[in-house]
């Protein structure tokens, strides 16, 4: 049985070196005739002890923060990705929201970068791809970001 695309989401940080993964993601989506939908995560910041700090100056805070990456994400997807590639803007942990996202709109696949972290590095900070491969339901493409 050979499955169907029809969906593929992008997460996506916005950065030069991202542009190689858009253009995974973009080639694909042409391939199958795909709906792309790129997605940037907003991450929340922590507050001691890793508990969330909820206030109304955080909570507006956090809302500039879409805003300005709703802005950027636009141009990097007027600039990388095929016209019609709906973007969002999440705000929470990356996984949590891609894994999320992935099953809001009915993706059949996740292209998504990997900084390929070692060492000491990867034990501490870890891979938000590494935490997707592993939960996702569907398939999860990993392209090596490269140093711009």
């Amino acid at each position: 049985m050979r499955p169907e695309i029809r969906s593929i989401l992008l997460p996506i940080d916005i950065s030069d070196a991202s542009s190689r993964v858009a253009g995974y993601a973009a080639a694909l989506a042409e391939r199958f005739n795909a709906r792309l939908t790129a997605l940037y995560v907003v991450e929340e910041s922590e507050g001691l002890l890793g508990f969330t700090v909820a206030s109304r100056d955080t909570d507006e805070s956090v809302r500039e923060l879409e805003d300005a990456a709703m802005g950027e994400l636009a141009e990097h997807a007027h600039r990388y990705l095929p016209a019609g590639t709906e973007v969002r803007v999440e705000a929470g942990d990356p996984t949590h929201k891609i894994l999320e996202a992935a099953e809001q709109v009915g993706a059949d696949l996740i292209v998504m970068g990997n900084h390929n972290r070692k060492g000491l590095e990867r034990l501490l900070v870890g891979s938000t791809a590494e935490h997707v491969i592993r939960e996702s339901k569907v398939p999860v493409v990993s392209v090596p970001l490269l140093a711009a």
